[in-house]
């Protein structure tokens, strides 16, 4: 466990040490939120894995719209070319 969090605190060093050198000028809470935004939980990760999964199996099945269909329907929708 602790090897665990020295990483991760080793992997945010070095996220903040690139955003201060790409000239951000952000609160130590921004930086914070953003590194969480890009940094999903085991919870949030294995979610979208799930969600992935589940959508291939859909595929697999024939279930679902092709691109085709779907790039049509949201092109009339939003009135897109």
């Amino acid at each position: 466990m602790m090897e665990s969090n020295s990483t991760e605190l080793a992997m945010f060093h070095r996220f903040v040490g690139e955003q201060l050198a790409g000239g951000v000028d952000w609160t130590p809470e921004e930086c914070v939120r953003l590194w969480r935004a890009e940094q999903p939980s085991a919870e949030e990760l294995d979610d979208s894995v799930a969600s992935v999964r589940r959508a291939l199996d859909q595929a697999e099945r024939g279930e679902g719209k092709s691109l085709a269909d779907f790039d049509r329907h949201f092109r009339a929708i939003h009135r897109i070319g």
